[in-house]
C-alpha cells in the first residue's frame, strides 16, 4: 500500500514500461503532510501520486486517490483497511 512514490525516476520508469498486465484497479493514499518536507526529494510524493492514478486512470484501471490527515505514520492501519475494502469490493 505504501509505494514510495517519490523515488527518483519510479514515475518516469512507470510512464516508459508497459506491464505485463494492466491492473484493473489502484488505491492509492497519502498522508496530507508528506508532502510538506523541507527533503526536496520526500516533497514531490503528492505530485507524483496524483500522476500516477491519473496515468492509470487513462489506461482505464478505476483509481482512488484518498489524501488523508497527518503523516505517513498516522493511522496507517486503518488506512490500509479501507484500501482493502475497497479492493476487495469491487
Amino acid at each position: 500500500m505504501s509505494g514510495s512514490l517519490w523515488f527518483p525516476g519510479f514515475k518516469e520508469y512507470i510512464f516508459i514500461h508497459e506491464p505485463k498486465r494492466q491492473p484493473d484497479c489502484m488505491y492509492f493514499f497519502l498522508g496530507g503532510k508528506e508532502a510538506k518536507t523541507f527533503n526536496p526529494i520526500l516533497k514531490t510524493v503528492q505530485e507524483n501520486t496524483e500522476e500516477l492514478r491519473a496515468f492509470y486512470q487513462s489506461k482505464g484501471a478505476d483509481t482512488v486517490f484518498q489524501l488523508n490527515p497527518g503523516n505517513h505514520f498516522v493511522q496507517g492501519t486503518e488506512r490500509t483497511a479501507t484500501g482493502i475494502q475497497w479492493l476487495l469490493g469491487r
